[in-house]
């Protein structure tokens, strides 16, 4: 299980700019702590997921 979040030491951002920044980080965070990636392809997903995910992997797409 993640760890819990750190308490916020600055006030949250209340412009539409600051809102999209910590969103976007937070996102960051939530994916590197709960997401797992496929040693072939780099694609990230839920744990479950990766095991179904990992049996039709061809690794990296092909860019045509």
């Amino acid at each position: 299980m993640p760890p819990a979040p750190v308490a916020a030491t600055e006030p949250l951002p209340t412009d539409a700019d600051g809102i999209e920044a910590y969103n976007n980080q937070m996102a960051s965070i939530f994916s590197k702590l709960s997401l797992d990636a496929c040693e072939f392809c780099g694609r990230t997903f839920k744990p479950e997921s990766l095991v179904k995910h990992l049996k039709g992997c061809r690794g990296p797409a092909m860019k045509k």
